[in-house]
């Protein structure tokens, strides 16, 4: 009974240990940072306009090109 026991918590705490990790990875956050914690909305719109110029650069050089 006891081996069961050890076995079902060891298997909590991996999907426990699991899901905190894929939620970081997911986010693309550290792996070991707060999974519930919110990105500001500054930080956010930072990434996003960074990312909308990147992609507006690839086009510029992209229709250069042709």
């Amino acid at each position: 009974m006891s081996g069961i026991k050890k076995l079902l918590m060891g298997f909590c705490a991996g999907i426990v240990i699991g899901l905190w990790f894929g939620v970081n990875l997911g986010k693309d956050q550290p792996l070991y940072s707060n999974p519930f914690h919110e990105a500001s909305i500054k930080h956010r719109l930072v990434e996003s306009g960074g990312d909308m110029l990147e992609k507006s650069g690839q086009a510029l050089k992209r229709s250069l090109k042709h």
